[in-house]
């Protein structure tokens, strides 16, 4: 099986490939990313930030700068292009500066900042999130905790439905979902994920030959909320694929191309904005082939120059904090 930084290089690209094509495969890569960061942010809480407030603070402090620097930078790259094209860009777009709240008033000029909200509230919760799952170890109390998540679940559904109030608590089931595959250790078996893998994979063949469910993976509905549901239980198909896939070996060409992921998740649909500036029409299927070496490219580009400067730098900050240096002295 291949690596978690493979699986992440390729739900990259899903996303992608949703943005220039009729195929609606990104939204569930991304609610497999959720699937993913609940793991990997749980696992790194756990083991390095969960010894008190101080932990907290220090784990807030190194999700913010991994997510926002990189961020940052993107943002004012596309406003120094607008400066040369004319970008259609939302007047008040500074409110996207600070990443909090564009899910809900989506101010975005990079189009995909929504998801990174929703991370972020994510990480806010987490210390509650691990509280309360760790609380909930047996079976007979797990009902109780289930009960809880539907609760807040449909308080998500409807703060979004009906107020377009978008929050961390609509896609609460596949975080926690992640969370649960290393607080419980879940560890299916290598067949279980391969039969997780045919299912979904199988799913999406299914969905796209019955016509009244077709638009749920080609197009694509007019509204959000059947969308998302249904990419919510495609994606929850994968479950045993990612309970295994992340605890496979990791090269470091593994977790180039994973780190990379993020680089092309941000900078893909500037690109494609500027591409139908510069053209004046949506890209033909052979001017696609193109625009994916682009995108590659730039992403390469980018993390690069950036963002592996970014995440050293990062490094350096959060290891100069008192936490990590009681941390790593405690582990002498």
């Amino acid at each position: 099986m291949f690596g978690p930084g493979w699986a992440r290089f390729i739900l990259a690209w899903m996303v992608v490939i949703e943005h220039v094509s009729r195929f609606q495969i990104g939204k569930v890569a991304v609610m497999a990313f959720f699937m993913l960061s609940g793991y990997w942010v749980t696992r790194v809480f756990i083991e390095r930030y969960s010894d008190g407030v101080q932990g907290v603070l220090t784990f807030y402090l190194a999700r913010f700068l991994r997510i926002w620097p990189l961020y940052a930078a993107v943002f004012l790259m596309v406003l120094l292009v607008a400066v040369f094209l004319p970008l259609h860009l939302p007047s008040d777009f500074w409110w996207a500066v600070p990443i909090f709240g564009v899910a809900s008033h989506d101010l975005d000029i990079i189009g995909v900042t929504w998801s990174l909200d929703i991370e972020l509230q994510f990480y806010l919760l987490l210390p509650l999130i691990v509280f309360f799952m760790r609380g909930f170890p047996q079976s007979t109390t797990k009902g109780l905790l289930l009960v809880i998540l539907g609760l807040l679940w449909a308080v998500g559904i409807f703060l979004g439905w009906r107020f377009g109030v978008e929050t961390a608590l609509v896609y609460l089931p596949l975080f926690l979902a992640g969370a649960a595959v290393y607080l419980y250790d879940i560890t299916p078996s290598g067949t279980a994920a391969r039969l997780s893998l045919g299912f979904f994979i199988l799913a999406g063949f299914v969905v796209a030959a019955i016509p009244v469910l077709r638009p749920f993976v080609i197009y694509g509905h007019e509204t959000h909320f059947p969308d998302l549901l249904f990419s919510m239980a495609w994606g929850l198909l994968l479950v045993p694929f990612i309970a295994v896939n992340v605890r496979q070996h990791s090269s470091l060409t593994d977790r180039h191309l994973g780190n990379m992921s993020y680089v092309i998740y941000l900078v893909h649909f500037p690109i494609i904005k500027i591409a139908g500036e510069i053209l004046g029409r949506d890209m033909t299927d052979a001017e696609k082939i193109p625009f994916f070496v682009v995108v590659l490219l730039v992403s390469w580009l980018i993390y690069i120059l950036l963002d592996v400067h970014f995440e050293r730098w990062r490094k350096v900050i959060v290891n100069a904090l008192p936490h990590a240096r009681a941390v790593t002295k405690s582990r002498r």
